[in-house]
């Protein structure tokens, strides 16, 4: 009897990360979905393993740093993070309104994943924790994936401790996150002089380009004060 050759599903996977970096409050954060179709950048290659931002940042200053050079000469180039398996990324700014940090992060995350055309079940989530309890963070997002109608299976959504340390796509998407909170910075220092007074610049990638227009909508935060009431 003639079988038909198993072939290997195709997976995205995201690695999710977020920052208050460049913002003037606390609760208005930036979040980053980093995109790689290599199943290799969305494993545990083991604690510490990975050198995040600050690691790059700390390199620059026991270095004998000229700060007229751009502190993305201490980082990967966005090309190198191409050629090593990054496929694309997308990214956001959420505003917390009623919600605290944790919370909006929930929305925001599901508003990445939702927007970007992926498939459900041939998606997979790496997020860097952000809220202690990872099983209400992981029903929360769940839930408000189903009630958006996206049915991502719930084997597919990994929360990381220190994921920016252990897992590449994360480890990525917290490289991008610090350089979009840089050009934020370049961006409207001008306009606020007081609030933003980092002088360091950014990668030179058209951030703008890669910026998720569609923002949290009112149905959107009213889905998600109904979900946290149901979690």
């Amino acid at each position: 009897m003639y079988h038909t050759p198993h072939i290997k599903q195709k997976f995205t996977y995201l690695g999710i990360d977020e920052t208050t970096f460049g913002l003037s409050r606390s609760r208005n954060i930036i979040l980053v979905a980093a995109e790689t179709l290599d199943e290799r950048l969305a494993m545990d290659h083991g604690i510490s393993s990975l050198k995040k931002t600050a690691d790059y940042l700390n390199d620059a200053c026991i270095s004998d740093y000229d700060e007229t050079l751009p502190i993305a000469d201490f980082f990967p180039s966005i090309n190198e993070l191409y050629e090593n398996g990054l496929n694309n990324f997308h990214w956001m700014r959420c505003n917390g309104g009623r919600f605290n940090r944790a919370a909006i992060t929930h929305a925001g995350i599901a508003h990445l994943i939702t927007c970007n055309n992926y498939e459900p079940k041939k998606t997979v989530v790496h997020i860097d924790t952000f809220n202690q309890n990872t099983n209400q963070s992981k029903s929360i997002l769940l839930t408000y994936l189903k009630e958006s109608g996206f049915n991502m299976p719930k084997e597919n959504i990994h929360f990381w401790c220190s994921g920016d340390k252990c897992v590449p796509i994360i480890n990525y998407a917290d490289i991008l996150a610090f350089h979009i909170g840089l050009y934020i910075n370049k961006k409207y220092k001008k306009y606020f002089p007081n609030k933003f007074d980092i002088n360091l610049s950014p990668l030179e990638v058209p951030f703008d380009k890669k910026r998720l227009e569609i923002p949290l909508s009112e149905n959107d935060r009213s889905l998600l004060e109904k979900v946290i009431k149901k979690a």
